[in-house]
C-alpha cells in the first residue's frame, strides 16, 4: 500500500480520503432517513442529481480542507467522530420524532432526564455504518503516516473511537441533569433559512419536515453555520403581524363574550395515552387474542362516537405538544414547545369550568414543564404523587389506581380529571406480558410495544369497569386519544415485511391515533373512518360539555357535525401559521379579558 502512496502528497491523499469520507456519510445518513439517494436524477432531472449530491459534498470538503492548516492529521479521526455522533444522534431524533434537531431540541434537553434509554428503542444496525468509516479512516492514518508516533496515535484514537461509544448514553443522561430546564427566552424564528433539511409551507414560514419529498436537499451538517445566524438574530416575538384573511378568520372565530358556565354541570374524564396508534385496537397476538381487548370493547360497545384516523400534529414539542393540541385546540409553534417557551401564556382550555379539576400526570415534576402549565391550561392542581412516583413513575396501573382513589373525593361534586399514562412510552422495555405469544421473528422493538400497549390496556380495563359500577358514565363524558404517534416512516417501512408475513395490520406509510369519546349527550353510535385532525378533539369535546358558545372555538371542527368536516374554514397549513403567531405574541392575553 506503501508502495501506492508514496508518490502522492500525504497532506493531499488525506484530504481527498477524509472528504469522500465525510461525503459518504451524508449520503449514509440521507439514505437511512429517507430510503433514496436520488441516482436515478442523473438521467431523470440533472438539476435534482447536482442539487442533491452538491450540498452532501460541500460540507464535507469545507471540514476536510482545515487539513491544510492543521498538519496533525489525528485531528481528523476526532472530527469524523464527533460527526458520527451528530448523524447518529439526528437519525435516531428522526426517527422517533419525524425532526431533526435544532437549537430549540438543545433547549428541551432536560427532558431527557430519566428518558435516556428511550432512544435504544430506535438503534439499530445502521449506527455501526457510521462508526465503521470511521474505524477504517483511523486505520488508514496508520498507514499513511511515516511518523511511529503519529501511528501510535492515529491507532489509539479509532480505539478510542469505539470506548466513547459505549459512554454515548451515560454522557447523554449526565448532560440532560446538569441542563437548564424550564422556560427559556423567545428565540427568533431562523426557519427562514434552508441549511437544515426544511421544506416551505407558506410564506416565509419552514418547519422541519416529516414526510421525504423532492425537495430534500442539503445535510445536517449545515446545521452549525445556521447555529450562527440563530444566535445573530433574535427578534421580539411579540411584534407579529396578522393577514387580512388571518384578522378575518380572527375577528370570526374568538368571541368577545364568552360563556363562563356550563350549562349543565356533568363530569369529564380525559384520558391522553402514551404513543397510542390506531391499528393495535384491532392487532391480535399469535394464537389470535386481542392485544388491547379493552379498547376495542369500549370503541365497539360504549364509544359513542370513534374516529380511527386522527392525523398527528405534534411537532418538536412532543407530548407536551399532544397535551397542548387536546387542551387547547392549538397548534405547535415552528420550532421548539411552546410548553416550554411560553410557560407564562393565557392559552383557553376547558378545564377552568370546573372548581375540582386535575391532572394526573406521572412524570409531572420531570418534563414538559408540566406544573406551570397546569395552572395555564385552567387545572386547579396536579399530582405526580408522592404514591406515584415511589411505585414506578410509569406503571399505568398506579396511575389509574391513583386516579380511582381521586374520584372517591368528587362523589358529591362535578369534576374535570385529566389522565397522561406512561408505560407506553419508549424505549416499551418496562412491562413483559407472559399471556400474549409473539412470532419469533417480529422485530424486537414492535414486540415490546404491544407488550406496553396490551399492558396500559389491562390497566384501563380496572378503572372504566369501576366507573361503570360507581355509575359515572350516566353523567360523565369520557374521551380516550393519543398524545401522538410512535412509529414514523422509515420504522413502518421496515415492519412491512413481517406485517405482510403475518396479516398484521400496520400501515405502509402514516400511523394514525384513535379518538373515542363516550357522552350522555351523544344518543347514537358514530364512526368516522375519514381522516381527521388532533386540532379536532378539542372543538368536539366542547360541543360534548355544551360549551360552544367559549370564547376560543379552536383550528378544528366538531367531528359530529359531518358538514362541517367537510366544508373547514382553515387549512391545516395555515392554521399552523396562524397558531405559531398567535403563541409567540400571546394573543389571549391581549384579546380576552
Amino acid at each position: 500500500m506503501r508502495i501506492l502512496i508514496l508518490p502522492l502528497k500525504s497532506e493531499n491523499l488525506i484530504f481527498f480520503v477524509f472528504a469522500l469520507t465525510l461525503f459518504i456519510k451524508c449520503v449514509l445518513f440521507h439514505y437511512f432517513c429517507f430510503g433514496y439517494v436520488a441516482v436515478s436524477s442523473l438521467w431523470q432531472d440533472p438539476l435534482e442529481f447536482f442539487a442533491f449530491y452538491i450540498s452532501k459534498l460541500t460540507p464535507a470538503i469545507f471540514i476536510a480542507s482545515f487539513l491544510f492548516i492543521i498538519k496533525h492529521y489525528y485531528w481528523t479521526c476526532i472530527v469524523s467522530f464527533l460527526i458520527d455522533l451528530w448523524l447518529i444522534s439526528n437519525m435516531l431524533y428522526f426517527r422517533q420524532s419525524g425532526l431533526f434537531i435544532d437549537v430549540d431540541a438543545f433547549l428541551m434537553i432536560g427532558n431527557l432526564n430519566g428518558f435516556t434509554t428511550s432512544i435504544f428503542t430506535y438503534v439499530n444496525w445502521k449506527v455501526f455504518f457510521f462508526i465503521g468509516t470511521t474505524i477504517l479512516y483511523s486505520f488508514f492514518v496508520c498507514q499513511i503516516v511515516s511518523d511511529k508516533k503519529k501511528n501510535v496515535k492515529a491507532f489509539f484514537i479509532s480505539v478510542i473511537v469505539g470506548f466513547m461509544m459505549v459512554l454515548y448514553d451515560y454522557t447523554l443522561g449526565y448532560a440532560s441533569e446538569i441542563m437548564y430546564r424550564g422556560r427559556e427566552k423567545s428565540w427568533y424564528d431562523t426557519n427562514q433559512f434552508t441549511w437544515a433539511y426544511r421544506v416551505a409551507i407558506g410564506k416565509g414560514y419552514y418547519r422541519n419536515i416529516e414526510m421525504p419529498n423532492n425537495v430534500e436537499r442539503g445535510t445536517v451538517l449545515h446545521f452549525f453555520p445556521s447555529l450562527i445566524i440563530y444566535e445573530m438574530n433574535k427578534r421580539d416575538v411579540e411584534e407579529v403581524e396578522y393577514s387580512e384573511y388571518e384578522n378575518y378568520w380572527l375577528n370570526k372565530n374568538v368571541r368577545e363574550e364568552s360563556l363562563d358556565k356550563l350549562p349543565d354541570k356533568e363530569n369529564l374524564i380525559v384520558i391522553l395515552v402514551e404513543s397510542f396508534e390506531s391499528w393495535v385496537i384491532e392487532a391480535k397476538d399469535f394464537d389470535g387474542k386481542y392485544v388491547a381487548p379493552n379498547f376495542l370493547k369500549f370503541k365497539s360497545l360504549m364509544a359513542q362516537l370513534y374516529v380511527s384516523k386522527i392525523a398527528c400534529q405534534t411537532r418538536g414539542g412532543g407530548s407536551g405538544d399532544g397535551q397542548m393540541i387536546e387542551n387547547t385546540g392549538m397548534l405547535p409553534i415552528a420550532t421548539g414547545a411552546a410548553c416550554m417557551l411560553y410557560g407564562d401564556n393565557k392559552f383557553p382550555n376547558y378545564a377552568h369550568f370546573w372548581s375540582k379539576s386535575i391532572i394526573i400526570d406521572p412524570c409531572a415534576n420531570t418534563i414538559w414543564n408540566q406544573p406551570q402549565m397546569t395552572h395555564c391550561y385552567g387545572y386547579n392542581d396536579i399530582y405526580p404523587n408522592k404514591k406515584i412516583m415511589q411505585n414506578g413513575s410509569e406503571d399505568d396501573m398506579v396511575v389509574f389506581d391513583f386516579a380511582l382513589d381521586k374520584l372517591k373525593d368528587y362523589k358529591d361534586s362535578s369534576f374535570c380529571m385529566h389522565i397522561i399514562t406512561m408505560s407506553m412510552h419508549p424505549p416499551f422495555t418496562r412491562v413483559e406480558c407472559p399471556d400474549m405469544s409473539w412470532p419469533s421473528d417480529m422485530p424486537q422493538n414492535l414486540r415490546q410495544y404491544l407488550n406496553s400497549v396490551h399492558y396500559t390496556d389491562s390497566a384501563f380495563a380496572k378503572f372504566i369497569e369501576q366507573i361503570e359500577r360507581d355509575s359515572l358514565l350516566n353523567n360523565t363524558t369520557v374521551v380516550i386519544t393519543g398524545d401522538h404517534t410512535t412509529f414514523k416512516r422509515s420504522l413502518l417501512r421496515e415492519f412491512q415485511t413481517f406485517a405482510s408475513k403475518y396479516k398484521y395490520p400496520i400501515p405502509k406509510e402514516v400511523s394514525y391515533t384513535p379518538f373515542m369519546l363516550f357522552s350522555p349527550n351523544i344518543k347514537e353510535k358514530i364512526e368516522i373512518d375519514e381522516l381527521c385532525y388532533q386540532m379536532d378533539i378539542y372543538p368536539t369535546i366542547m360541543h360534548c360539555i355544551g360549551a360552544d358558545d367559549y370564547y376560543w372555538k379552536g383550528f378544528g371542527v366538531n367531528l359530529l357535525d359531518s358538514i362541517a368536516r367537510k366544508n373547514r374554514t382553515i387549512t391545516e397549513e395555515e392554521a399552523y401559521i396562524l397558531s405559531d403567531k398567535m403563541i409567540r405574541s400571546n394573543y389571549f392575553k391581549k384579546i380576552v379579558k
